[in-house]
């Protein structure tokens, strides 16, 4: 992905993501710009959406060891399919 709701996004990292939540959520409480929650509430997800993953995974490694990876693998090419899939959440 590179885009969510029209907004560039990096999914290596998500350390823009947070910066870029902090600076729309910013805008919209001290500018009331109410254009920015949107977008603030895309960055937040994505940011959340992250760390969750980050947990789980580091929580199956015992487990699972670096097969770990290939639940990773199949979770995003699920999610993969159905953004591309679904018309209305076309890029």
């Amino acid at each position: 992905f590179s885009k969510i709701e029209g907004l560039g996004y990096n999914s290596v990292f998500t350390s823009g993501s947070v910066k870029k939540a902090a600076v729309a959520w910013s805008e919209y409480y001290f500018h009331h710009d109410r254009s920015q929650r949107s977008a603030a509430f895309s960055y937040l997800m994505i940011v959340i959406c992250f760390t969750l993953g980050a947990i789980i995974s580091a929580q199956l490694l015992p487990f699972f060891r670096m097969k770990t990876i290939w639940i990773a693998t199949f979770l995003i090419l699920v999610t993969d399919s159905s953004y591309y899939l679904t018309p209305e959440m076309s890029i």
